[in-house]
Parts: C-alpha cells; sequence; structure tokens
C-alpha cells in the first residue's frame, strides 16, 4: 500500500528495535523507515518520542527522526476529547478510576490516526473487557485499521534477502 500512512506506537520502536529488527542485524529494516519517514509515509506523536526512553541508543535514533514525530494541532486535540471520553466511560463502567496519565500515549496515538486516517502499527494485543485499553480495543471501538509491524512490512514490499 504505497499512499498508506502508518502511526507507529511506543509498542512499535521498542519490539522492533529490542526483540525483532534489531538493527545490527536487520539494519535494512531501519533504512526502509528513514526512506517512509523521508516520504512521509510515517506519524507518530511527540508522546511516542518522551515515552522512548530506554535503550539509549534507540533513543539517539529516534531524536534524528523528526520528520515522524509530530506535535498536536487543534484537529488533534478535538479528536482527543473524544478518545479520553471513551476510555473514561470505559474504566467507569468497568468499577474503575480514570486517570489519564495510566493510558500514557495511547489515546494521543489513536487520536493522530483518525485525523491522519492512518493504519495504526502496534505490537499491543486487546485487553478485551479486562483492565486498561490498549490500543486494539481503542481501534475497534473507533473503526481503525490496526496491524503488527510485520503486516507493515509486508505491505510496504519491504525485502531483506539478497
Amino acid at each position: 500500500m504505497a499512499d498508506e500512512v502508518y502511526c507507529l506506537d511506543t509498542s512499535f520502536f521498542i519490539e522492533s528495535w529490542v526483540r525483532r529488527y534489531s538493527p545490527d542485524i536487520f539494519l535494512p529494516f531501519w533504512e526502509y523507515l528513514e526512506e517512509a519517514a523521508r516520504a512521509q509515509q510515517l506519524v507518530s506523536p511527540q508522546d511516542v518520542r518522551e515515552e522512548l526512553e530506554h535503550p539509549l541508543d534507540l533513543k539517539k535514533w529516534v531524536k534524528k527522526q523528526s520528520e515522524i514525530f509530530i506535535d498536536l494541532e487543534p484537529r488533534v486535540v478535538d479528536s482527543l476529547k473524544e478518545v479520553l471520553g471513551w476510555a473514561r466511560d470505559r474504566h467507569l463502567n468497568q468499577g474503575r478510576d480514570f486517570r489519564p496519565k495510566d493510558l500514557k500515549a495511547d489515546p494521543i496515538v489513536v487520536a493522530l490516526a483518525r485525523v491522519e486516517d492512518a493504519t495504526i502499527v502496534t505490537e499491543e494485543s486487546r485487553s478485551g473487557d479486562q483492565g486498561r485499553p490498549k490500543i486494539p480495543d481503542y481501534c475497534v471501538n473507533f473503526d481503525l485499521r490496526c496491524i503488527k509491524t510485520i503486516d507493515m512490512i509486508r505491505e510496504m514490499g519491504w525485502r531483506f534477502s539478497k
């Protein structure tokens, strides 16, 4: 999907860097990401960038990718209000306290994806009706497309063989 815009979650970066596509083995993956960022196919809110404190080498790589990470504009803030409203209602219906800070960057990723009409890339799985909503839970509620990193690689047509 050449025209697709992908909204990247914190778990995308951490899982890719640490567990799945470590740059010492899969350097082309990170080069492909840089190309996609220059082509404006990748977005992520600044809040995700701020969550990426460790490992330090990932933090250094992310710092160089300024075109991926964007500040919230009014349309995203408006969307975020709706997303947080849904999360609040879900918490209250479960008899739990609602503390937006506990949700971390997830609602902002969802709000940005809604505004950008982007596919969310995350390594999270649904929590269902138990506990804090995960990005796939938001995606079901807001009818957003949500995929894993390997699916994005396939859609982008990236190859790592000789």
